[in-house]
């Protein structure tokens, strides 16, 4: 193999690695980003629930008819 041959090579086992690492955060942060999306749904189901029952409450007065 020439020098040239070498060069290219050692970049493309370079650029190889390169991707996978990036593959490897690419993943990471398509699971925090899921995981987040599962908190947040919970957190606006928990808060519609709340307003529901505010709402069968008599719109947020707690139940009292004062």
């Amino acid at each position: 193999m020439t020098t040239n041959q070498l060069s290219r090579k050692d970049s493309v086992r370079q650029n190889t690695e390169e991707i996978h690492s990036l593959t490897d955060i690419l993943m990471h942060s398509i699971q925090n980003a899921e995981t987040d999306r599962e908190v947040f749904q919970a957190e606006i189901r928990r808060i519609w629930e709340y307003l529901l029952g505010q709402q069968r409450n008599g719109n947020g007065s707690g139940g009292s008819d004062s």
